[in-house]
């Protein structure tokens, strides 16, 4: 629709008309639809494990397959972590796992050079 067509004196005077009356709902609907969502909303929780509820809250057998998944992947990579993490950590840190410090611009030699002389 473009603006041109905007311009429409009798379609908002419809408008404003059903802005100024607004329906109105009976008291006995607005009770039944209030009375559905109560009742939708309560869980009867009286027989149910506590172990159910936290495997419903949490999503369900699935989410939690991978929450463990990803917790045994963590200790995995915790425990013996690829060679390729060693060498990331090496070049962006300049120091390894162990605490000693790595050459990263290659300026070992100089340094040497420096305390000689």
């Amino acid at each position: 629709m473009s603006d041109a067509n905007r311009d429409q004196p009798d379609l908002e005077r419809c408008f404003e008309a059903a802005r100024a009356n607004p329906p109105d709902t009976s008291a006995g609907l607005m009770a039944r639809v209030l009375a559905d969502a109560e009742a939708l909303q309560r869980v009867d929780l009286t027989g149910t494990p506590r172990w159910r509820t936290w495997l419903a809250a949490l999503g369900g057998w699935p989410a939690v397959a991978g929450l463990g998944l990803a917790a045994c992947a963590g200790l995995w990579i915790g425990i013996a972590p690829p060679l390729a993490i060693g060498d990331a950590v090496l070049v962006l840190t300049g120091s390894d796992f162990l605490g000693t410090s790595g050459d990263l611009f290659g300026t070992g030699s100089f340094d040497l050079a420096v305390l000689e002389g």
